[in-house]
């Protein structure tokens, strides 16, 4: 029996085609927080922590994938597990490190 290796772009592509639903969604929380929250930032500025975040985030998901979710279930429903992971705990904390507000200060 021969084996089979998987190579980086291959387990990249199957990331952003198994998570595409998470990354969209955790694109949009982070625009939405920087327009509504954050008013006076130039376009390229937001457009550049939304694509470092996903590119943080895509790591994060190879790392969590490889780490944890070796021999369970990755996927729950269109959710891909450790890409919600990823997002819930990059999102926020690239936004706070770039000195953004997540939340409206009353």
């Amino acid at each position: 029996m021969e084996t089979q290796t998987t190579t980086l772009p291959e387990i990249i592509t199957l990331i952003l085609f198994l998570g595409s639903i998470v990354y969209l969604l955790g694109a949009a929380y982070q625009i939405f927080a920087l327009i509504r929250f954050n008013k006076k930032n130039p376009w390229y500025k937001i457009l550049g922590i939304v694509v470092l975040t996903r590119i943080s985030t895509i790591a994060l998901t190879i790392l969590i994938w490889k780490i944890a979710f070796q021999n369970i279930e990755i996927m729950f429903g269109p959710i891909l597990l450790p890409g919600m992971i990823a997002e819930i705990v990059l999102s926020p904390l690239i936004l706070k490190l770039f000195g953004f507000r997540i939340l409206k200060k009353e």
